[in-house]
């Protein structure tokens, strides 16, 4: 599907399990923590975590995205590829919180891997990622991925179609 396509039929709204998967990432960090988004696509995730009073930076791999947000919400959207994993120059190399919401069912195997090793060296040690995949991926493989890329589940959740996973760096 393509990003205008996507923009178009996509949910403009936060579910209420959404909710509680980002409220409980943000209570893992302290207010002023920043946090890099990683597919802010329609910007969604990103005002809701704007509104909860963090600093958010927005990026996405395509450009319609980027464009969208740009025009929508008067917001700058850098261009990043998590698999690739080149931070923009203005980025700090640490970032407190990392969010990749609803990316990683886009993504092969492959890039799942290169995406969880990219966002271990943009994360400060002990710093928390949150990320969902589709119910297909089943809780063991999320839990064998997590502990190949040694990363600590703090907390699992689901709904009808996904898992929500907040992990930490160790």
């Amino acid at each position: 599907m393509d990003a205008k396509t996507y923009i178009k039929h996509a949910s403009k709204r936060i579910n209420t399990e959404e909710k509680r998967w980002i409220d409980v990432f943000l209570s893992f960090l302290k207010n002023k923590s920043l946090i890099f988004e990683v597919g802010s696509g329609t910007g969604r995730f990103s005002n809701y975590i704007e509104k909860r009073g963090y600093f958010l930076i927005r990026s996405d791999v395509d450009k319609a995205f980027i464009k969208y947000q740009s025009r929508k919400f008067n917001k700058m959207v850098y261009l990043f590829d998590i698999i690739v994993g080149h931070l923009p120059k203005k980025i700090p190399k640490e970032i407190d919180g990392l969010f990749i919401g609803c990316v990683f069912n886009f993504l092969s195997p492959y890039g799942v891997n290169s995406a969880l090793t990219n966002s271990k060296k943009i994360l400060r040690s002990k710093g928390y990622l949150a990320f969902n995949v589709s119910m297909e991926w089943g809780e063991n493989d999320v839990k064998k991925l997590l502990k190949k890329h040694s990363l600590k589940l703090e907390r699992l959740f689901q709904d009808k179609w996904w898992y929500y996973i907040i992990c930490k760096r160790k």
